[in-house]
């Protein structure tokens, strides 16, 4: 996942980048990325219950 990852969004980041005239508008790429990942992850986990 990482190898294809650094061989798609380097470029797709400098297109965002060049389209709208500005690299941190192309940094949420990976923002987005970071957020599906998350959401992902919390719908997957199971619950965690602490002893009361």
């Amino acid at each position: 996942m990482a190898i294809i990852g650094g061989a798609i969004f380097p470029p797709l980041m400098g297109l965002v980048a060049v389209r709208a005239g500005a690299v941190p508008v192309a940094m949420l790429l990976p923002l987005a990325c970071f957020v599906a990942i998350a959401v992902y992850a919390r719908q997957i986990s199971p619950e965690v219950t602490h002893p009361a």
